[in-house]
């Protein structure tokens, strides 16, 4: 910049030479504007140095982030005096934050008067100014920055880690230092120790600046996704309160032998690993099934206690951690359940409950048709009465149903099956085919099926015969 400043105070005296007066006061008013435009650029020239040291920092504090399990805590827009979002400051829940611009590219300036032909050869022409771009890529596990899509090295060749963690080569790394960039004698150079600096291409003018650092930021339902210079992506979640959350938290009873099933999820899991653990007092037993990381079964077993404490316990990939208590009771549920046939023309099958646990009754499908239940109920341990329902069986066959009954989890604690006889009497053989012909010929509800033929539930129907 100062080597500009010379030339342009070169050229300011040269237009003095050989000029009238009003020649030499426009041309002097001419570049006292050339001036002060030079100085409107590197003003923007230094605030855009500036931001991207500053961007630089972010991007550091970024990597921090994923590199100690640290979460976004709030995002909040930067506005402009005309109230139009020009940034975002993100917030962490280590207190450290940052602020990125993404304001819009500056308009072109106006085109310049043609100045006065000069002398002299034609130098060479000079190369597009470029704005160096500055990112990091993860290496072995580590972040390095990179400038331009190369990694930035120390004198030693070493890659310059963002977070001053060990080198690749698995000698003594270099402390994480965060590279500076500044613009000298009209070139770009960057520096990791602000000491030693290395030119990475000449300087463009402010209006053709572009983003050396971020290119965006977008929140999701979940994260923040800060999307780099050179197109690549980082990642954080957001801060949720992570939680283990167990449908029933109450005091659970559970029959001695059988095992319930509760199910849990995991609030503010995220995408990461997690990880859940239980244990039961006693003779119990308790292990986890996960389905994913968010959520799972948990199996109870009862044992001969007549309580038991379960501890589950949840941990994430980031450290955090809950725990739950519950307490489970030994429950009890017998009953003398039949084995001998049920009455064949219908009726009730009394079956004596002795329990201190909530249970419901499940009847097969296919003989839902034919039996129900009432239930009578008590408090504590307690004698109920569980009575089933038959209907009258009108096939000429036998019949049979299961019968279950299961806890509040739906575990079976004892089933049984009801059998239920023919309701139907036996007909006698027809041996004189003229007297059952005349039967079927006058009695239509002795077949009623027109097979010619009188079965047993046909016979059933016929409660007189008119001879």
């Amino acid at each position: 910049m100062k080597r500009i400043l010379l030339l342009l105070a070169a050229a300011a005296a040269m237009t003095v030479v050989s000029c009238t007066s009003d020649e030499v006061l426009s041309r002097l008013d001419k570049n006292e504007q050339d001036i002060a435009k030079l100085k409107e650029d590197v003003s923007q020239l230094q605030q855009d140095v500036n931001k991207i040291n500053s961007d630089i920092l972010g991007l550091q504090t970024v990597v921090n982030a994923l590199k100690n399990n640290v979460y976004v805590k709030e995002v909040t827009d930067v506005k402009d005096s005309s109230n139009k979002i020009i940034g975002y400051t993100i917030t962490f829940t280590d207190n450290s934050k940052i602020t990125i611009y993404h304001g819009e590219k500056g308009d072109k300036g106006d085109k310049g008067d043609k100045g006065d032909t000069g002398t002299g050869t034609q130098g060479p022409k000079g190369e597009d100014g470029t704005t160096p771009v500055i990112g990091v890529k993860e290496y072995s596990g580590v972040y390095y920055w990179t400038v331009n899509g190369e990694f930035l090295q120390d004198e030693q060749g070493r890659y310059v880690p963002v977070t001053g963690e060990k080198g690749e080569t698995g000698n003594d790394g270099t402390n994480g230092k965060t590279p500076q960039l500044r613009i000298n004698e009209g070139n770009w150079e960057v520096s990791y120790d602000g000491e030693t600096w290395t030119v990475v291409g000449p300087a463009q003018t402010a209006a053709e600046a572009v983003d050396a650092v971020f290119s965006g930021v977008k929140e999701t339902k979940d994260q923040v996704v800060f999307t780099l210079a050179d197109g690549s992506k980082l990642s954080i979640d957001k801060f949720v309160e992570f939680s283990l959350v167990i449908d029933d938290s109450k005091a659970i009873d559970v029959v001695a032998g059988k095992t319930t099933e509760l199910p849990y999820s995991l609030v503010g899991a995220g995408s990461g690993a997690t990880r859940v653990d239980a244990v039961a007092s006693g003779d119990w037993w308790a292990e986890v099934s996960a389905a994913d990381n968010a959520s799972g079964t948990l199996s109870v077993t009862a044992g001969t206690n007549d309580k038991a404490k379960v501890i589950v316990y949840a941990v994430d990939g980031k450290g955090r951690s809950d725990i739950r208590s519950l307490i489970f009771n030994s429950g009890t549920l017998t009953a003398s359940a039949p084995v001998e046939d049920s009455p064949a023309n219908g009726g009730s099958v009394v079956v004596p409950v002795v329990t201190n646990v909530e249970y419901t009754v499940e009847i097969e499908e296919a003989a839902q048709s034919w039996i129900s239940y009432t239930v009578t109920k008590a408090g504590a341990v307690h004698n109920e009465t569980l009575t089933l329902i038959v209907e009258k069986n009108l096939a000429p066959e036998t019949r049979s149903g299961l019968v279950e009954l299961k806890d509040e989890n739906g575990a079976v604690i004892q089933s049984f099956t009801v059998k239920q006889e023919s309701g139907v009497y036996e007909i006698p053989v027809f041996e004189d085919d003229s007297f059952k012909n005349w039967v079927l010929y006058n009695s239509p509800a002795a077949d009623y099926n027109e097979n010619l033929k009188v079965d047993a539930s046909e016979a059933a129907k016929v409660t007189e015969l008119n001879i």
